[in-house]
């Protein structure tokens, strides 16, 4: 079987349970080829991790809220996050899309919520 080619954005939504799945996703993903960006939301921003073992890069992105805020504002504002998040991660792609490293950005993984939330 041949080796895949292309780079895949993969974002998940940063609560217990979501994030360890598309980091093994990410993983094996990178084993079939594939170059992957993680962009995982975060209170602070983190420099870029590259793995030595896997071609998977892990960004930070803002989620919304303060460090001294306690994390389960997460779960009572989550407008705030989505809202956040929405406006963090379209910054992220604009400012990396002309970047020979996103130049070949063919997939965009990404979390999506069950239900419609209310204004």
């Amino acid at each position: 079987m041949s080796e895949a080619s292309g780079h895949v954005l993969v974002f998940p939504y940063p609560f217990q349970g979501h994030i360890n799945p598309m980091i093994q996703l990410s993983k094996r993903l990178s084993k079939k080829g594939l170059t992957v960006t993680l962009i995982i939301a975060f209170n602070n921003h983190r420099e870029p991790y590259t793995s030595d073992v896997y071609s998977i890069t892990v960004h930070t992105i803002h989620d919304g809220f303060l460090s001294h805020e306690h994390p389960q504002a997460k779960f009572n504002e989550p407008q705030r996050f989505i809202n956040s998040t929405t406006r963090s991660l379209t910054d992220f792609i604009s400012r990396y899309k002309f970047l020979s490293e996103f130049s070949s950005l063919t997939c965009k993984v990404c979390f999506k919520t069950k239900k419609k939330l209310e204004s």
